[in-house]
């Protein structure tokens, strides 16, 4: 194991960004979560259309990129808090905004998945408007295409008397959650495709009017009645792979410059020994992927700021969803390495590290 300057070609790019932000406007006080995992290369493609899906649904803005979506977000709250109050602001100006966004799959050169959330929590006499959005959604890699559920479904077998029991009772056999047995009615809220067939958010009533929030996986194989013709065509179908060169941006996600070459590279302070030491104390293998002989190796890249702090962190070969987001956490709780110089400055730079997964029997 070892961490290496960045290269230039992925197939692959999610940067993760997770932020707990102060912002006011006037004396409004707005505080922003963020957790999402935004696409920049999926199997070699940019995803235009997907990031400018995703600008719209997450940030309602237009834009097909994280900086210019993400900077143009952000002004709607304000100016960041950069001290302490004389006074504590009004509670009743106060906004809560929570954004998410989690990869639920990938099938390479076929699709991707994604939840997606957006909540804002006005108190009475803030300006900011109350929002809340839920979706899964899945990006067509091969046709460069956003499908909804209405576009992965096949609307006349999951609805009527026969189908829409018939569906009922696969959603109700694929969930884990706790369903009573005097169900009133069901209905989808969402589907996204999912491994080797469907993810499906649905809500089932009871007879005392109780509504049960579920989700339900439910496979291709015994099921292709229930897939749009398009959608499971997916699983068949293969987009040619083409090498094009995706470039990172030269320039942090909070617009300072990467440095191309430096005279020493950043280190980790106490050199590779005390790194892997580390990872051994902190990683922390997801028990799905465990259970499930899930293993191989994330290669993630970051960038090491001027003052020796992890920023920008990406994965650039995925393992899976759940393995990913531990090696971004991982990063993401390291202490400050030695930056690197150029000349007698400190700079950023961009670095590369594999963090491994292995199943031991």
């Amino acid at each position: 194991m070892s961490a290496t300057g960045a290269s230039v070609e992925r197939k692959w790019s999610t940067i993760y960004v997770k932020e707990h932000l102060y912002y006011h406007l006037g004396d409004e006080l707005n505080v922003v979560d963020i957790n999402i995992e935004w696409p920049e290369a999926i199997d070699y493609s940019a995803v235009k259309p997907l990031q400018q899906f995703i600008s719209k649904k997450l940030f309602q803005v237009e834009a097909d990129n994280l900086k210019q979506a993400y900077t143009a977000f952000k002004k709607r709250f304000g100016e960041p808090v950069t001290q302490k109050f004389d006074t504590l602001p009004d509670d009743r100006k106060y906004c809560y905004v929570d954004c998410s966004l989690k990869q639920i799959a990938h099938s390479e050169g076929r699709f991707i998945s994604y939840r997606l959330s957006y909540v804002s929590s006005p108190a009475s006499l803030s300006s900011q408007p109350s929002d809340t959005v839920n979706i899964l959604f899945t990006y067509d890699v091969i046709h460069d295409r956003v499908l909804m559920m209405k576009d992965i479904l096949r609307g006349n077998r999951v609805s009527g008397d026969v189908g829409g029991q018939e569906f009922f009772l696969r959603v109700v056999d694929g969930t884990n959650a706790d369903i009573p047995d005097d169900i009133g009615a069901m209905y989808l809220t969402n589907a996204c495709l999912y491994d080797k067939g469907m993810l499906v958010d649905a809500v089932v009533v009871t007879q005392e009017s109780f509504h049960i929030p579920v989700s339900s996986a439910i496979g291709l194989e015994d099921n292709k009645s229930f897939f749009s013709k398009g959608s499971a065509g997916l699983f068949n179908d293969r987009t040619p792979v083409v090498h094009s060169v995706f470039r990172p941006d030269s320039t942090t996600l909070d617009g300072r410059v990467i440095a191309n070459t430096v005279d020493a590279k950043p280190a980790f302070q106490g050199g590779m020994d005390s790194l892997q030491h580390f990872l051994s104390l902190h990683v922390k293998y997801p028990d799905f992927e465990r259970f499930n002989n899930i293993q191989g190796s994330v290669l993630l890249s970051f960038v090491v700021d001027e003052r020796g702090q992890i920023c920008d962190i990406r994965v650039i070969r995925p393992v899976s969803p759940a393995i990913d987001r531990e090696a971004v956490r991982v990063l993401g709780i390291m202490p400050r390495w030695v930056p690197a110089r150029k000349g007698d400055m400190a700079v950023p730079f961009e670095m590369n590290i594999p963090i491994s997964f292995q199943v031991v029997n």
